[in-house]
């Protein structure tokens, strides 16, 4: 039987922005034999001058074919190891792989398509990116973790990758915004709470006046070991989330307080890394519903559960119950993965009872609470999103628990967390 060949595919030079600019050269793109959708694009990037940080470029690569004498364009967006945003930049050769397949590419290539990589400044700030990704391959003893921002507005699928649970961390932004929070009917006409239990407290109309960071994914054990160190063996598990029992752990305390000491983005540092508070944490788990859950249903039993089990991991949904690599689940509607299941997150905030507004007033669009962030004093943290064996009633956005879990207590197993970054008015 005769082997059809792989076969090298057309290039066209990357064209020079200028003399000072660094460049792109595309040395050979190549389909995979045999054929199952994969195309290794070879490239050369130089001439970086003195004091020129490659995180503030972005790499693109397109292709052009010709259909019955009409040119079709296509930008290449699905990368088997990367998300398109975050292509290889730095100066030398590099290979990445497209999996053209995933991009509707199905068939062969033939000999009329030609492939472009251009390498252009993408020098976004904090206030303006779709995203922050920090580099911590460079593991414990790393002076610097480098730090770039995203203008590209990428599906958070394409960041559903090995790379992205291990040695870097991304982050979405999202923007100052408000919502209602909590559980309970929405009812502005009696509405004032004061000390009653949080859990059944009515919900309040909440406003964040700061745009913010927020981790994709929970912080996985290789992400930890990264930036802390440790001797503890990852064994089968580095993409599963960290385990910490309390706030006041080293696992929290000294990831975040690390990140913030060496994280940097064009030499200046990147700090403030944080829990999220309550606030935060459900506005982003939320994306825009009022519904129990992020799908739009109101869950008022198990069977309500079980019917959307592609967005829970616990034991409310019909799958076999245990902790799951991050991102095995769908994320929610603004790329947010296991908010719901997996391991409980904790919250800055101290769990205790939502301040009451001022007599006669109500916590409402006229009058929302305001950046709210929790007790002033506490012993106990709040905790969301519930867990591999939480109930239909824990996995729902606005409830709120208090485990009062320490690191040797028989709750330590069940507590992760996200990390979180505040942009200040100046950002």
């Amino acid at each position: 039987m005769k082997q059809i060949k792989p076969v090298l595919l057309a290039l066209v030079a990357a064209p020079v922005i200028s003399a000072a600019e660094p460049s792109l050269t595309v040395d050979r793109v190549r389909q995979r034999y045999p054929w199952d959708g994969s195309v290794d694009i070879d490239y050369t990037i130089s001439g970086y001058g003195a004091g020129v940080d490659p995180n503030d470029y972005t790499v693109v690569f397109s292709f052009t074919t010709v259909t019955n004498g009409v040119a079709v364009n296509k930008t290449l967006a699905n990368f088997q190891t990367y998300a398109s945003c975050d292509l290889p930049r730095t100066a030398g050769p590099h290979r990445v792989t497209w999996n053209g397949a995933d991009d509707g590419c199905r068939g062969l290539f033939s000999t009329n398509v030609s492939f472009t990589g251009t390498l252009y400044r993408d020098a976004t700030t904090a206030s303006e990116a779709a995203y922050m990704i920090v580099d911590v391959s460079a593991g414990p003893s790393a002076a610097a973790y480098p730090v770039r921002y995203a203008s590209d507005a990428v599906d958070a699928s394409q960041f559903n990758k090995d790379l992205y649970k291990t040695t870097r961390i991304v982050f979405k932004r999202i923007p100052a915004g408000s919502f209602w929070m909590g559980e309970g009917v929405i009812n502005t006409s009696n509405n004032r709470n004061g000390n009653v239990a949080p859990a059944d407290a009515l919900r309040q109309y909440v406003q964040l006046t700061q745009d913010y960071y927020l981790a994709i994914f929970e912080t996985t054990l290789a992400q930890y070991y990264q930036v802390f160190g440790g001797t503890a063996t990852m064994d089968t598990r580095p993409k599963r989330s960290v385990f910490c029992g309390s706030t006041v752990d080293t696992a929290i305390a000294n990831f975040n307080s690390r990140l913030s000491a060496r994280a940097t983005c064009r030499g200046a540092a990147v700090s403030g890394f944080s829990l999220p508070t309550e606030a935060q944490w459900e506005r982003a788990c939320r994306a825009g519903t009022l519904s129990s859950v992020y799908t739009g249903v109101d869950i008022s039993c198990q069977a309500d559960a079980t019917a959307i089990n592609y967005v829970l991991c616990s034991c409310s949904n019909s799958e076999p119950t245990g902790y799951r690599p991050v991102g095995s689940y769908d994320p929610n509607p603004w790329g947010f993965y296991d908010m719901y299941g997996n391991a409980c997150e904790w919250c800055s905030d101290f769990y205790g009872g939502y301040p009451a507004p001022s007599e006669g007033m109500a916590w409402d669009e006229t009058n929302p609470l305001v950046d709210p962030t929790g007790p002033e004093t506490g012993t106990i943290h709040c905790i969301r999103g519930g867990c591999v064996d939480s109930g239909w009633n824990v996995i729902i956005s606005g409830k709120r628990q208090n485990y009062p879990g320490t690191p040797t207590s028989s709750n330590h197993y069940r507590n992760g967390f996200r990390v979180a970054l505040t942009l200040s008015g100046n950002n």
